[in-house]
């Protein structure tokens, strides 16, 4: 929408959209509901000059290097105003990342913040210690220290952290959520009967804590909820189309009520339905009165649509609203109002499938090895060999998680950045590979023959655990 003062119209010679300012009685290319992130009134550097495309969305012009962009040379971010629909569709899913990384630097508290948790009690002792921090406090620099293990967390630590932590949140013992009805891809959903667990909703305030933290600080989950968690975590509406990748039986029934004559068949059918409850069946109405209105060929479209809301949320909103309440103490609703819910799952999940060309082309190698060394030959061969879940075992060895940026293998963090896969000479043939997973580096003794070096690897990758000092 625009101020009541603004206007826009197309320029009949150029064909090209312009705005009118009613109130100063000035026209501008510039789309007045495009905003900078940061003080647009700052200078720019020299030989740079900002221009508007025919649809009014600002560029920026280096007449130094002769090359366009749409990343402001000031800050490095991009124009962003989260309520234009049509702005946000032409942002690719690169784009919309950058943006919401940007915001989340510019962001970051001053100062830090340190945990301190055993491996035997970690999640316990990081649920104690994150919820007792204030959420402004959570925006600065974090540091995770494992008791007795002498790592420095120069952000490995921190990743191997989330790993294991959002891992820790599907214990059975927790009953904070339960497979999807449709668990071939073992997704998770809300659990309706979490309240067994006299404490559930205190961890659900940290679950949402805990994946704003993750986003905040750009790192990685491996708790692999459905589409429809991710929907809600952004406020969308949901629809029976998401039903279908929840519980395709169910939505196949609805949709056969909303395909077929009911008064020819002769249902007999009312505005309730029955649900499990610890081994009960429970009846519940869908509206007041449901139990005694018959669903008919007039209503039943009211009746699908309330059967929808109740599959997708019963006994799950008060569970939903602590995660929501927490998640945007981390994350600001508007930060997100650009994302939908598969580029969110990307930002917290990252993927799980490895493009191994990718990989090898964004690998570094140091100390004596080069893409035609011997054990480099063999390492890939090796990698090429593994299962899915050993590969999966192997890059989260060497870099913390088992996930990659969306980007690819050119993306992956370091302490300082974005950091290269990097593998280097190091030790004897006696010795085990070791990791740093700070700098995503792997150091590679120089094995003698290609079984020795699929032996130690996968030894190291299956039977190590813990962290050296970087």
């Amino acid at each position: 929408m625009f101020d009541v003062i603004s206007e826009s119209r197309v320029d009949p010679r150029r064909q090209r959209v312009y705005f009118v300012d009613h109130n100063t009685k000035v026209t501008t290319w510039v789309d007045p509901r495009y905003k900078y992130i940061v003080n647009k009134n700052s200078q720019l550097p020299r030989g740079w000059e900002i221009k508007t495309n025919p649809d009014g969305l600002p560029y920026f012009v280096d007449h130094n290097t002769r090359t366009t962009t749409f990343q402001d040379p000031r800050n490095g971010l991009f124009l962003f105003h989260a309520d234009d629909r049509f702005y946000r569709a032409r942002r690719s899913t690169t784009e919309k990342f950058y943006i919401f990384r940007s915001l989340c630097q510019i962001n970051l508290y001053p100062g830090n913040f340190r945990v301190v948790v055993s491996r035997d009690n970690m999640f316990e002792e990081s649920v104690s210690q994150i919820m007792g921090f204030t959420p402004m406090k959570l925006h600065s620099r974090m540091s995770i220290v494992i008791s007795g293990e002498e790592g420095l967390d120069y952000g490995g630590i921190s990743r191997e952290w989330f790993s294991k932590v959002s891992r820790d949140m599907q214990n059975p013992m927790y009953c904070l959520f339960k497979y999807s009805s449709d668990n071939r891809d073992y997704l998770l959903q809300i659990n309706p009967t979490s309240s067994v667990n006299a404490n559930h909703l205190h961890y659900f305030r940290f679950v949402g804590r805990f994946l704003g933290l993750a986003l905040f600080h750009r790192c990685y989950i491996d708790s692999c909820f459905d589409l429809i968690f991710f929907k809600q975590l952004l406020g969308r509406t949901t629809s029976i189309m998401d039903l279908k990748n929840r519980d395709e039986e169910m939505y196949n029934s609805l949709v056969w009520i909303l395909e077929n004559p009911l008064d020819e068949l002769g249902m007999d059918l009312y505005f309730s339905t029955e649900y499990d409850e610890f081994g009960k069946l429970k009846e519940v109405e869908l509206m007041p009165g449901g139990k005694n209105t018959k669903v008919t060929e007039e209503n039943k479209k009211d009746y699908v649509n309330l059967m929808v809301e109740f599959l997708l949320t019963h006994n799950t909103s008060q569970q939903l609203q602590e995660i929501l309440t927490a998640f945007y103490e981390m994350i600001p609703a508007p930060w997100l109002a650009f994302i939908d819910e598969k580029e969110l799952e990307l930002l917290l999940c990252g993927i799980q499938t490895y493009d191994i060309d990718d990989w090898k082309a964004n690998t570094v190698y140091k100390r004596g090895y080069s893409t035609s060394s011997e054990q480099i030959v063999w390492f890939w061969k090796v990698v090429e060999e593994m299962t899915p879940e050993e590969r999966a075992k192997l890059i989260q060895f060497t870099t913390g998680t088992s996930h990659v940026p969306v980007t690819g293998f050119a993306d992956l963090v370091g302490s300082h950045g974005t950091q290269l896969f990097n593998i280097e000479k190091w030790g004897q043939a006696s010795h085990l590979p070791r990791a740093h997973t700070c700098f995503n580096r792997l150091d590679l003794p120089p094995y003698n023959s290609y079984d020795e070096l699929k032996t130690k690897l996968l030894t190291a990758i299956n039977e190590t655990s813990g962290f050296h000092e970087e």
